[in-house]
């Protein structure tokens, strides 16, 4: 399923929402969307997420929406473990954000919990 963007903020232990990623010592959020960021696809590893809840938020940005998403991701070597992140969602896409739906994902290898769509 392409969902259309990456995750623009990680949730913590604390549910509240992190800095944007670390990538090569850097702090970068990701502001284009639809650019794929060179070192995430070369150190990042590859993963499949499976939408366990989504919910509204209220947050906009023009017609796209963020949302609070509960995913669960599977990892070579590490198995399934849960990931809680606000996610920027297009309006087209909007409604395959719907519990069970997978799709690819890049997860950072120091850190399992900050997954972005692959």
């Amino acid at each position: 399923m392409d969902l259309g963007f990456r995750a623009k903020r990680w949730f913590g232990p604390s549910e509240e929402p992190l800095r944007a990623a670390v990538v090569q010592g850097i702090d970068e959020e990701i502001e284009n969307p639809f650019d794929a960021d060179a070192a995430m696809m070369r150190h990042w590893l590859p993963a499949t997420a499976t939408i366990v809840t989504v919910e509204r938020t209220g947050e906009w940005v023009d017609r796209n929406e963020f949302f609070d998403v509960t995913l669960e991701i599977e990892l070579d070597g590490v198995g399934r473990y849960p990931v809680r992140q606000r996610q920027l969602v297009p309006e087209k896409t909007q409604s395959e954000w719907l519990p069970g739906g997978e799709f690819d994902v890049l997860v950072d290898p120091a850190d399992h919990s900050k997954a972005v769509l692959a």
